[in-house]
């Protein structure tokens, strides 16, 4: 177990602290462990992702042509169109291109937005995987990295976590 606490407060408070709180946190401890987690994707049909919160099946259709392309529809399918023979890594591999575009689109405007509402310059910003953020920011380099997966979730959240990175150019704590 790792605890986090202010350089302030000693060492024995926070034995003190975590002894006090053991049972609580075993409790969201074993909570924790038995959520479900979304099971591994492999890029077939009949799978459900997610694009900006919105459910949608895959389905996948290879073609003879050497073509890839990736397409919401009207309805609730995502079509994947894509090289017959392809394996499921490549699929993965061109849907996080897929995604990373879709990111790009729907992020580039919110940035521009949420700049003018702070009165602060517009950023350099990127896009890459995080496991453990949804975002981070560099005031010092002005700079905002936002979280790949942002493109599954709903665009409330995008806002949201562009806008806490770009909060940091106000006050950087």
């Amino acid at each position: 177990m790792r605890v986090a606490a202010p350089p302030a407060i000693s060492e024995d408070a926070v034995r003190v602290a975590v002894v006090t709180r053991l049972g609580w946190i075993k409790k969201k401890q074993r909570e924790f462990e038995g959520q479900a987690r979304q099971s591994e994707r492999r890029y077939v049909s009949g799978e459900t992702h997610f694009v900006f919160g919105k459910p949608l099946r895959l389905l996948v259709q290879p073609n003879d042509k050497n073509r890839c392309a990736i397409r919401p529809d009207a309805s609730d399918r995502l079509t994947m169109l894509v090289p017959a023979g392809s394996t499921s890594d490549q699929n993965a591999r061109r849907m996080a291109t897929w995604y990373r575009s879709q990111l790009r689109e729907k992020a580039a405007p919110r940035i521009v937005k949420w700049s003018d509402r702070l009165g602060v310059p517009v950023p350099r910003w990127g896009i890459r995987l995080m496991k453990t953020k949804w975002g981070s920011c560099n005031p010092e380099k002005g700079l905002v990295w936002l979280n790949l997966d942002l493109a599954k979730k709903p665009l409330a959240a995008l806002d949201y976590v562009i806008l806490h990175e770009m909060a940091h150019f106000v006050s950087p704590h």
